[in-house]
């Protein structure tokens, strides 16, 4: 059985959306909890390709997905189309009162996740 056949039965996905999520290569410029936890989300979606900060991120990825391409690079920053999901989803996730700065972090490594996947599957809110 297909690892992701759940996620292909949603309307917004289907067969041709998860093959654009296994083309998508996505950037995580985020650290810590928030990292980890786009990274969980994005490797158990099924994206392709990941660039993150470092290799503990890496093992993660390939611990989840052993076929998914990543990229170690520890400089990576906030650059054209990344800016502004990373930066308006830490805006997004303060106006949501989170309290606790780890439920923080896991709400803005979510938020940036699932952006991600919106991009690939073309789908807007």
């Amino acid at each position: 059985m297909n690892r992701h056949a759940r996620q292909m039965q949603l309307a917004e996905v289907g067969q041709s959306g998860q093959e654009r999520i296994k083309s998508a290569c996505v950037d995580v410029v985020l650290s810590g909890l928030a990292a980890e936890v786009a990274v969980r989300y994005l490797a158990g979606a099924g994206v392709g390709s990941l660039r993150v900060r470092d290799v503990g991120l890496a093992r993660l990825a390939r611990a989840i997905d052993s076929t998914i391409h990543v990229e170690v690079e520890p400089r990576l920053e906030i650059g054209e189309g990344v800016a502004t999901s990373a930066l308006d989803a830490s805006q997004t996730i303060t106006t949501l009162g989170l309290s606790d700065p780890a439920s923080r972090e896991v709400a803005l490594g979510a938020h940036v996740a699932l952006h991600a996947l919106r991009a690939a599957l073309r789908v807007h809110p």
